[in-house]
């Protein structure tokens, strides 16, 4: 029982937190705060696909060592590029103190998702749960005493979160590695992840801040609760890939684990679908739109088996291939959509209809490409 539930915790708890927090905030904060609020927890999430999860991503694959140095060093130089753009395309409509708490946010969220990673790769899920109880203990008490400026809220959710995994990881006994790959090396990989994200991942926290542009910022709330609840969803896939990749790294790749991972994740997808449709549609005036989201963001689930194995045989270059393509693919599409309609809600919803065949197509691409490395067992 134990070594079922604390992987479902470890990884189901970043979604199940930030969920938790929006509910929070929507119910206690006022409208204004939770929409503005809403916004800049978007921003977060998507700078940090170039900074933090490209390193962790990293991490994964045995083909790379990398020193604390190396990782503080990416994470800071790919934290204030990011976030230079992003202030130059959205963020400098925002207060200073605004800007401030998003930058030190997104070095909190990098460095949190290192660390846990360190911690996953080990299958330390203890560790794990340990820090993700005492996170939330944190927040509650933080959010008590400051629940009206978004800012604040902000920089209370990563702090609390990025704590108490700190200070596990600093009494962690340290394993000796005297051969760490070169700054180039891991560079190499770091901007090939981050290129990979940008046509992935990144997209995904997008998305929702491209349909609040479509639909007004009155939806953003809404949209924070659909999408950090589309993410707890993930608890399941996201718990069977944190099993999967430790004994992928150890024993190889044995096709029929890969084949029976994929037919859990689909079970699971349909079942979580079916459910979330008649509750969207009795709760959310846009449930079409929430719903589309909902879908999209399920289907990228499906690729999990298949991006795992080609993330622990190290093979960044099908990766970004894959992704890069499905992503001209998207934007083609997405161009189109723009050209053919208004701004408003039936181009919101066009667009996620798009990105739910993105999702196919990743899904397609995946599984062709990782065939290659089944069968390959120790």
């Amino acid at each position: 029982m134990k070594d079922k539930l604390l992987p479902l915790i470890a990884v189901g708890f970043p979604g199940g937190y930030k969920f938790f927090i929006v509910l929070l905030v929507t119910t206690f904060s006022g409208d204004m705060v939770a929409n503005e609020f809403s916004k800049i927890f978007f921003w977060v999430a998507l700078l940090v696909t170039f900074t933090g999860l490209p390193i962790a991503s990293l991490m994964i694959s045995t083909e790379y060592n990398i020193s604390g140095k190396d990782k503080v060093t990416l994470v800071l130089i790919s934290t204030m590029i990011s976030f230079f753009i992003a202030h130059y395309i959205e963020l400098n409509k925002y207060t200073l103190s605004v800007n401030v708490f998003v930058f030190i946010s997104v070095l909190f969220l990098s460095s949190y998702e290192i660390v846990k990673q360190y911690f996953l790769n080990l299958a330390d899920f203890v560790s794990i749960f340990i820090a993700s109880s005492s996170t939330l203990v944190l927040f509650v008490f933080l959010f008590s005493v400051s629940s009206d400026n978004a800012g604040y809220i902000l920089f209370f959710c990563y702090i609390s979160l990025l704590l108490p995994i700190i200070f596990l990881y600093i009494f962690q006994k340290q394993k000796n590695i005297l051969n760490y790959s070169t700054l180039a090396d891991v560079f190499k990989g770091f901007f090939k992840y981050l290129v990979s994200n940008a046509a992935s991942t990144s997209l995904m926290f997008a998305i929702p801040i491209v349909i609040i542009a479509e639909l007004g910022d009155e939806v953003a709330a809404d949209l924070a609760q659909i999408f950090y609840f589309s993410t707890l969803s993930y608890l399941i896939p996201r718990a069977l890939s944190a099993k999967h990749i430790p004994n992928m790294r150890n024993k190889g790749i044995a096709n029929h684990e890969v084949k029976n991972f994929f037919m859990t994740i689909f079970t699971f997808v349909v079942v979580a679908i079916g459910v979330a449709l008649p509750l969207f549609y009795y709760f959310y005036e846009q449930w079409l739109v929430y719903i589309l989201l909902f879908v999209a963001m399920q289907l990228s689930q499906l690729s999990l088996p298949f991006s795992n194995v080609l993330m622990v045989k190290g093979d960044v270059n099908t990766i970004l291939k894959i992704n890069l393509s499905s992503m001209l693919v998207f934007l083609i599409a997405s161009l189109s959509i723009y050209y053919l309609f208004d701004k408003g809600v039936e181009r919101g919803e066009w667009l996620l209809v798009t990105f739910c065949c993105y999702q196919l197509l990743k899904l397609h691409l995946g599984f062709i490409k990782s065939k290659i490395y089944l069968h390959q067992v120790k």
